[in-house]
């Protein structure tokens, strides 16, 4: 999990001494006031000046596991044993990623791999470098598209996986993915159906050639 947030000098100790974040005080002597920390939950920060970049590459990663996952009602660790997820969520990290860096965001590492290294990737090394972090949320973790929707509240997938589909119609690149999660999203929040793990068969079939395969 990344918290940004753009800070003050004077407001990063307080920022950082709270119970999310304990024990970690990085060296200020450097910062000004377009400092963002990036807090990687738990034990682990960094300061960077790529704010943009760092929010569209944390939005990569949430348009390749809570966008397909989030349809569906499962824990993230029964999700992604859906025949075909795996492959899909590489299909929109791909799409993501394309319409990051045409906007022209410098793109911190997804799943530990550079943005070059993750363009240049099969799909077998991204699926594992996902599995590998998803390993670490364990067998129980709930992605926040069902916490809003037990909770009765809409998901905010319009801001993720329908940026990058908006993003990309306007720049005419393909976002065939992200575009049917943001329209099954919808149909979601506007209780034309329920979230349910047929859902995932209805993103497939909007979508085309995904294997029926884990």
């Amino acid at each position: 999990m990344l918290v940004a947030q753009r800070v003050a000098p004077d407001e990063a100790i307080n920022r950082i001494s709270t119970p999310i974040i304990t024990g970690l005080r990085p060296n200020l002597s450097a910062s000004g006031p377009g400092t963002i920390y990036l807090m990687a939950l738990p034990n682990k920060s960094e300061e960077t000046d790529n704010i943009e970049g760092a929010k569209w590459t944390k939005l990569i990663a949430n348009t390749m596991t809570m966008g397909p996952i989030g349809l569906t009602g499962l824990k993230n660790w029964d999700a992604k044993d859906l025949p075909g997820m795996r492959e899909l969520a590489v299909r929109l990290g791909r799409e993501s990623m394309a319409v990051g860096a045409a906007l022209g965001y410098k793109l911190e590492p997804v799943f530990g791999l550079s943005a070059e290294e993750f363009a240049e990737a099969n799909d077998a090394t991204l699926i594992k470098a996902m599995e590998t972090l998803q390993a670490h949320t364990g067998e129980e973790s709930v992605t926040a598209p069902i916490h809003d929707d037990v909770k009765g509240r809409k998901s905010e997938m319009n801001l993720i996986n329908g940026l990058v589909a908006a993003k990309g119609a306007e720049l005419d690149i393909e976002v065939i993915c992200n575009a049917a999660v943001t329209e099954i999203d919808r149909q979601i929040n506007e209780g034309e159906i329920e979230m349910d793990p047929s859902n995932f068969g209805l993103l497939k079939s909007m979508v085309g050639s995904i294997p029926n395969r884990v």
